[in-house]
Parts: C-alpha cells; sequence; structure tokens
C-alpha cells in the first residue's frame, strides 16, 4: 500500500531538472512557539535587500541581511569548534555564537529585534569557499535551533553566492490516530517545499522505529525512491491511510521521513513523528 502512495507522490513530483546557477537567499521555518521565527515561514533574496557575508573572528562566517530601511534584519552566525577553518559537514551540539566553548561549534540565527539568550542546535555546511584574503566567497548552510532548550525549532538555510541546490524542506503530520489500537485509523500526511527557482532532485524515505529503537518495514517503509520537486513547491501529500495492524510491540513509535541529495547522499530535510501503540 505504501508502495503506490510512494508512487503517486513520485507522479506528483515530476519536473525536469535545471541547471543549478549561483543564489543568495535567507529561508526560515519557525516551529509554532519557536520565539526568533515567531511560528512564521518567510523567505528573503537579493529582491528583498541586501546581504553581507564576512569571515568571523571564530574562522567561521557571519551573514547579515535588511531590507531597505531595516523593516526585515537577520543574522546567521556559524564557527567551528575550536577555531577551525569552517568546511563542509555537519555540526553537531551548537551552542550560541560566539559564547561557544573550546569543544562546542557556535550557532546563531536573531533577526527583527528577537534572539536567543541560550540555544541548543545544529548546523550543515553543504559549501563554504573563502578568498585569498580570508573573504567568504560562498557559503550554504542548513540549520535547526532551539532557544533556551526549548521544543519548537527554528529551521533553514542561507545561500551566498551558491551553486549548490536550495535545500527543500519536509514536515509529517499525523492525521489519524496517535494513540493506536489494533484496526485504528493510522493516516500519515507529508508537507513538502521547494522555496528555490529551480527544481531538484531528491531521495525520498520513509522509516518507523519500534519502541526498542529497531527499524520496521511494518509497511514496506523501508523502501525509497527518487522524485523531483518542482521549484516553487509547497504541498501536502497523503502518504499513508491504513488500519494499524495488531501483534505488534506496544509502546512510543516513531515515523521518520527523509529528504536526501541524490548523487552526495547529504540529508537535506528530516521530520519525525512519534506515537503510542497501546497494548
Amino acid at each position: 500500500m505504501i508502495r503506490k502512495a510512494l508512487l503517486l507522490l513520485g507522479v506528483l513530483f515530476v519536473s525536469p531538472l535545471a541547471l543549478q546557477g549561483q543564489t543568495t537567499m535567507l529561508f526560515l521555518d519557525s516551529q509554532p512557539g519557536d520565539y526568533v521565527g515567531a511560528g512564521l515561514q518567510q523567505t528573503f533574496t537579493t529582491v528583498d535587500g541586501n546581504f553581507i557575508a564576512n569571515h568571523n573572528a571564530a574562522n567561521g562566517v557571519s551573514i547579515a541581511f535588511n531590507t531597505p530601511g531595516f523593516s526585515h534584519f537577520w543574522y546567521v552566525d556559524v564557527a567551528a569548534a575550536g577555531g577551525a577553518l569552517l568546511s563542509p559537514g555537519v555540526y553537531e551540539g551548537t551552542v550560541r555564537f560566539p559564547f561557544q566553548g573550546p569543544a562546542q561549534p557556535g550557532l546563531s540565527v536573531a533577526g527583527d529585534g528577537r534572539g536567543c539568550n541560550t540555544l541548543t542546535g545544529r548546523f550543515e555546511v553543504f559549501e563554504v569557499t573563502f578568498g585569498p584574503t580570508g573573504n567568504v566567497v560562498s557559503l550554504a548552510a542548513g540549520f535547526e535551533q532551539h532557544c533556551e532548550a526549548n521544543t519548537p525549532a527554528l529551521f533553514g538555510f542561507v545561500l551566498f553566492n551558491s551553486g549548490a541546490p536550495v535545500p527543500p524542506g519536509l514536515k509529517l503530520t499525523l492525521a489519524g490516530c496517535t494513540h493506536c489500537h489494533a484496526g485504528d485509523t493510522f493516516t500519515l500526511q507529508a508537507h513538502a517545499t521547494n522555496p528555490g527557482t529551480k527544481s531538484i532532485s531528491v531521495e525520498f524515505k520513509l522509516g518507523f522505529r519500534l519502541p526498542d529503537g529497531t527499524g520496521s518495514s511494518l509497511f514496506g517503509s523501508l523502501e525509497h525512491l527518487t522524485v523531483t520537486l518542482p521549484a516553487g513547491l509547497d504541498s501536502t501529500f497523503p502518504i499513508l491511510n491504513v488500519p494499524w495492524p495488531a501483534g505488534v510491540p506496544a509502546g512510543v513509535w516513531h515515523v521518520e521521513g527523509t529528504l536526501l541529495e541524490v548523487s552526495l547522499g547529504k540529508t537535506f530535510s528530516r521530520d519525525v513523528r512519534v506515537f503510542d501503540v497501546a497494548p
């Protein structure tokens, strides 16, 4: 059944690929309750205002954006641990820049008069290049930020003169049971976005984890397929609408969706939803 749903998803996503050019933009996807992003989804490009990139004192990159008249203004700072030169890779366990310790990466996304006092999060650098004088030539980075150890997150990415694809987004919604008994309707929806101006090819994966943490192919959900997200996509698609089966372990389950960059295998977007199964 999930194979049919995924095939439908693939048909809906089909669109020809376009060549990637240089892009400068800031995309913010704030969950309800996130203070900095105010629960909004916002996109800013060079049409909206001015971007400035600096090689910061921690050997990382700082991006500043403002609209004319400063009706909107945002700052993104990223730095590797220990003052190492920022390079492509995943940076876990980040704390607020510039107050990170020697073994901690630094991150800060603030703007429109709002920022975190303390934060936890992660970021991934897809592309970064520096010029001969240390000037920032290009940057492509995605981030996840939680203020004051709160659950709601600010997700997003920043691109500066980057040839990397604009990262798409994925959000899962449990529209059926969340405390599931055998026979209850389990309904899963995916909200996919591609805020870029070009189509992008991605690998879509869906999987379940049992209460003991092991993976499950209960609905054939460990299958995956390659799809193309058209430019400007912002749509919700049904993934599963099935009766919950009997005889499976009770407890807390996780369902995880992932969008991967096809050629490099890098994670563009990941979302997890938690539900429980009754004995």
